[in-house]
């Protein structure tokens, strides 16, 4: 298995120098070309995030949108947007458990389906009280989405 490390800053001399002694870790820095990061999100089996203060974590919803399931600690705002479709949500801290997760999805991939989770999404979001959105007109729209298979 391969491990990819993404920065959201340039990278540190001692960090390089520190990930370069493993042969399954390619550091990739920072990157700003945003097609670049969605390829590497898309190539990816599975995404790692082990943050441990995030309030609502971008990089959980750029990988997820691009279709590369979630793995993360269940802290902050880290957790909210992985439900059983696109990721696994482990304790805090708990490597054996985060080894184990990863191991499953290495062995089972989660396949996210994006067209299902927009339709989802609108059906969800658009249909609340107080919108303004014909529930005919979301199907139609939702029809349209999967025919053309725009998302």
């Amino acid at each position: 298995m391969l491990f990819l490390r993404l920065y959201a800053k340039p990278l540190k001399t001692s960090d390089i120098e520190y990930f370069s002694k493993f042969d399954s870790v390619l550091t990739l820095g920072y990157i700003k070309d945003r097609k670049q990061l969605s390829d590497i999100y898309s190539s990816a089996d599975v995404f790692v995030n082990l943050t441990r203060a995030d309030t609502l974590p971008t990089v959980n919803m750029e990988s997820i949108c691009c279709g590369t399931p979630v793995i993360t600690f269940n802290c902050c705002g880290s957790p909210e947007l992985v439900d059983k479709d696109s990721g696994i949500v482990v304790e805090e801290g708990n490597a054996k458990d985060l080894i184990s997760k990863i191991e499953l999805i290495k062995q089972n991939p989660l396949n996210i389906n994006l067209e299902e989770k927009y339709i989802k999404f609108l059906f969800d979001i658009c249909t609340l009280e107080g919108t303004a959105y014909d529930k005919a007109d979301l199907d139609k729209l939702a029809d349209f989405i999967k025919e053309n298979h725009i998302v």
